[in-house]
């Protein structure tokens, strides 16, 4: 009896240590498949890092760009108002030419008709 019951219990211990080794084998390979995913994972989130970096960098260089413009915008339109009043002053002494040529022309005009009336005379 003692030898039965010792046989029985060395075949449970057997079975046990068996199944634990399965159960062992079974969640070491688990941890593996989970290490492999960890690690894919890991070389997205790096993947992802690069492409925010690159992507921030280009944001910046594209707002600079912008700030660039809108100076370059500014800058342009102080050059044609500039221009723009330079020719009106332009224009208006223009103007100021025209009538006094008309003032003159109109004086020597007059200076003529009185030289023929005096002249018909």
């Amino acid at each position: 009896e003692l030898e039965t019951a010792a046989a029985e219990r060395s075949e449970l211990q057997e079975s046990a240590a068996a199944e634990l080794r399965q159960v062992i084998s079974g969640n070491t390979l688990r941890i593996q498949a989970l290490e492999i995913e960890v690690s894919a994972k890991v070389s997205t989130i790096d993947v992802l890092r690069e492409t925010l970096s690159q992507t921030e960098s280009q944001y910046q260089k594209t707002e600079r760009g912008v700030v660039q413009l809108r100076e370059q915008l500014r800058s342009s339109t102080r050059a044609f108002d500039a221009l723009l009043d330079g020719m009106q002053e332009s224009v208006a002494g223009v103007e100021g030419d025209l009538e006094e040529e008309q003032a003159a022309g109109q004086g020597r005009a007059a200076e003529w008709s009185t030289e023929k009336v005096r002249l018909a005379a």
